[in-house]
């Protein structure tokens, strides 16, 4: 039973070969055309659901959101041991290096570090602004390149050196915040 197929196959393939009949074997042109078109589609659909763009600003985001958090805890720190604000209202006073060149007041860079005394973000500069006194704040931004109308993602946090009293990590008011998130 199981001898029968095989020589008939046999059979089969030696009148193919010797009758000239090729075997078809590999793809035609149009059916590589066909699968590149729909690699291609694939890819457009892969890339549309991912937007790379999204994601490297999400993790932007999030590392701007743990440095300002770090500068946070520095300043905290800082507050815990004086009680004079002007002991703790410069970067190296407490403890944090900033990136080489000072932002511009008005956010005009990709990512901006600040510490001012009057939580005025408008007003960040290379040195703190004159205020109160009484508070330092820790500020820190970045473009969104998914928003339009220049909005910028802010986090600031401060400490009271009159109370002693923590103002925890919050997203600005001021800014337009789309695209920020706290979590």
């Amino acid at each position: 039973m199981f001898i029968l197929p095989k020589i008939i196959l046999r059979s089969r393939n030696g009148l193919d070969r010797r009758r000239g009949v090729r075997s078809r074997s590999g793809f035609t042109l149009i059916e590589l055309l066909i699968v590149i078109v729909v690699i291609g589609i694939l890819a457009g659909v892969v890339l549309a659901v991912i937007n790379p763009v999204a994601t490297q600003y999400k993790a932007n985001q999030t590392v701007l959101r743990t440095n300002v958090e770090k500068a946070c805890l520095a300043l905290h720190s800082c507050g815990a041991t004086t009680t004079r604000a002007t002991r703790c209202d410069t970067a190296d006073e407490i403890g944090v290096i900033w990136p080489p060149s000072a932002p511009a007041a008005g956010g005009t860079t990709d990512a901006q570090w600040c510490i001012d005394t009057d939580g005025n973000e408008a007003a960040c500069s290379a040195a703190p602004a004159s205020g109160d006194g009484n508070t330092v704040y820790v500020w820190g931004d970045i473009d969104n390149p998914l928003a339009t109308g220049g909005a910028r993602c802010r986090y600031y946090c401060g400490y009271n050196f009159t109370s002693s009293q923590t103002v925890s990590l919050t997203m600005s008011a001021v800014a337009a915040n789309q695209g920020c998130t706290l979590d």
